[in-house]
């Protein structure tokens, strides 16, 4: 209540109202009556959802930037960091391919903007729960990449097995003529 006061007193607009209500509308009531507008008609208007995302993104960027001017950064900062720009990334593509059937729910917009002010600040530990509690239990076999050569010899494969089952199991004579020009340019007679 001590700081409501002090935020009330910067605004002599408050002290008149106060005065004119004797007393009756204390000024740290109406702060908290004024903050709350503010927060209604912000969320409540189609607007809403970028000054939402907006709010819910300066605290985690500054934070962000930080750490990448850092020499040292600690591990879980880091960590903190990288799960809050994946979870925010993650409704950004909701919000963008999704966002006829997200209109469909119920206070979305608020519920986003308090969810990403949870993970967003590193002192609410969000972003810890969620990697303990969901990131760490996905399997490596959905996350985990071959190598580029790897990937390439692997669709060559592939590619050689299907083509190989396509000969086998017959194929029209067009069909054996496009594939032996892709094999064998016109230009090359060799073998023929």
């Amino acid at each position: 209540m001590e700081s409501l006061k002090k935020l009330a007193v910067k605004f002599p607009v408050l002290a008149q109202l106060e005065s004119k209500t004797q007393g009756k509308m204390k000024q740290e009531y109406s702060v908290v009556v004024a903050i709350s507008l503010v927060v209604i008609i912000i969320l409540s208007t189609p607007i809403g959802g970028i000054l939402g995302s907006l709010c819910a993104v300066l605290v985690p960027m500054k934070e962000t930037l930080t750490l990448l001017k850092q020499v040292n950064p600690k591990k879980e900062e880091f960590r903190h960091a990288v799960i809050f720009w994946l979870f925010f990334s993650f409704l950004l593509f909701l919000d963008a391919y999704l966002a006829f059937l997200l209109g469909m729910i119920p206070l979305y917009t608020i519920l986003r903007f308090i969810f990403l002010l949870w993970i967003g600040p590193c002192k609410f530990g969000g972003t810890a729960f969620l990697y303990e509690n969901i990131l760490a239990k996905i399997p490596e076999k959905f996350y985990s990449y071959d190598t580029p050569e790897d990937a390439i010899k692997s669709a060559a494969k592939v590619a050689k097995d299907t083509f190989n089952s396509t000969a086998k199991n017959g194929t029209s004579k067009i069909q054996e003529e496009g594939v032996k020009k892709v094999i064998r340019p016109e230009g090359d007679k060799k073998n023929e």
